[in-house]
């Protein structure tokens, strides 16, 4: 599962996911803080990298699938 260590504030990335498909309405883009968080975490950020804690899942967004990161720092 997600850990999610830091309860949803964006100060840590053990909720890594990466966005493999979305159907529906697009997500919003990642916040700065949010790449900041993943810049100082991971050597190399994928694209469709994101914390899943920072997604908004809109009205319009029908089916969504992530895959969950592996972190090993914490």
């Amino acid at each position: 599962g997600i850990e999610g260590a830091c309860g949803g504030s964006c100060m840590c990335a053990t909720c890594h996911v990466q966005i493999e498909s979305i159907n529906g309405a697009q997500l919003e883009d990642r916040s700065e803080m949010e790449v900041e968080i993943l810049e100082i975490e991971f050597d190399e950020l994928a694209p469709n990298s994101r914390l899943g804690c920072q997604i908004v899942i809109s009205e319009g967004i029908e089916s969504i699938t992530a895959r969950i990161v592996s972190i090993n720092n914490f």
